[in-house]
């Protein structure tokens, strides 16, 4: 079980879960990508709105380990995706190995955007600081034709189908050589593993916690081979720490708004270097105001407000040129030039 990252302090008639530092930790100079589950679009979105640079599921949402090493390994090798990869269903055709976001009614449209986007992460993993991989379940699925592994089923039959779960062992016998690949591409690359806080009750209370307990024991092979892993508790931080369904969505099984918020600021503390805070401070407020919306007239004021929102914007791109508020100048070019009528 992998503790090393992590500890356990009661206090207040609370468990707390303290984390120690990632080392180092990340500044805007770094470049993130996360793979994963739900969660991770809960860390990645905060990320990407404060505009570090980030490439947050380039397949779309992933739970298990196997679809995320099958997706690592397209993108340290991006032969490029074919036909073959594709299935046509309810009027789409779907990739087996991406989310239904991407899904598309034409097959040539679908072909050219998944690849290009493989090209694109295939070459910001080479560049990337930080990977963040959470794993859901170990619970894999595949063809019954083909054997095939899918990372999405777009809703076909379930009896085309078969699903399982492999042991601890064989999911670090798969990764260990993943990992040698992804440091020998990238000498830089720093490793953050979590797994996610979202229980799964398809199996029961019984077979979910089974499930996780699979996911443990993999890591601990994974950080027992690569001391220099780093592991986010953010699990333990739901199961030990916020031991309350207010911190849950309304299904009672998702992280609802107060827990992902708590979760992000020990996220934060534990990850982002604090030389990092002053600009993140103020990334945050500009991206707040420019969505702040009028009422139903646009006045003189809220000219006013979006000028200076567009002029701190301006400042904050002179000392930062990394910076990228397209979409926010989009939006205030968009205020300037409506009645609101």
């Amino acid at each position: 079980m992998p503790v090393r990252s992590s500890s356990y302090k009661r206090e207040n008639l609370r468990t707390l879960v303290e984390t120690d530092p990632l080392s180092p930790q990340v500044t805007y100079a770094d470049r993130i990508m996360l793979l994963g589950s739900c969660f991770t679009e809960h860390i990645g979105n905060r990320l990407k709105t404060l505009k570090f640079a980030i490439d947050l599921n380039p397949f779309g949402i992933v739970y298990n380990p196997l679809s995320i090493a099958d997706q690592l390994q397209h993108l340290l090798n991006p032969v490029g995706f074919s036909r073959d990869d594709l299935v046509f269903h309810q009027d789409l055709w779907h990739s087996w190995i991406h989310h239904s976001r991407y899904s598309n009614p034409d097959a040539e449209l679908l072909l050219e955007s998944i690849n290009k986007q493989a090209v694109a992460s295939s070459k910001f993993l080479e560049q990337t600081g930080l990977l963040i991989l959470t794993f859901g379940t170990p619970e894999a699925y595949y063809l019954k034709t083909s054997n095939r592994l899918v990372s999405n089923c777009h809703q076909l039959p379930a009896d085309r189908f078969y699903s399982r779960k492999p042991d601890p062992q064989e999911l670090a016998d798969l990764w260990i050589p993943l990992i040698d690949s992804l440091i020998r591409r990238n000498q830089n690359l720093r490793i953050c593993l979590t797994i996610s806080p979202v229980r799964y009750f398809k199996d029961g209370p019984t077979g979910n916690q089974m499930s996780k307990s699979i996911l443990f024991l993999f890591i601990g092979i994974l950080i027992k081979a690569y001391p220099d892993l780093y592991y986010f508790p953010s699990y333990e931080i739901f199961m030990d720490d916020l031991r309350d369904y207010r911190f849950y969505d309304a299904d009672m099984m998702h992280p609802g708004p107060a827990g992902v918020e708590y979760v992000w600021n020990q996220f934060v503390k534990a990850c982002i270097d604090p030389g990092a805070y002053p600009l993140m401070n103020e990334v945050e407020s500009v991206v707040k105001g420019t969505y702040h919306r009028p009422g139903g007239h646009l006045t003189d004021a809220h000219k006013r407000f979006v000028a200076q929102q567009m002029d701190r914007i301006s400042a904050l791109q002179v000392r930062n040129p990394f910076l990228d508020f397209t979409e926010e100048l989009e939006i205030l070019r968009g205020q300037m030039g409506s009645d609101q009528s």
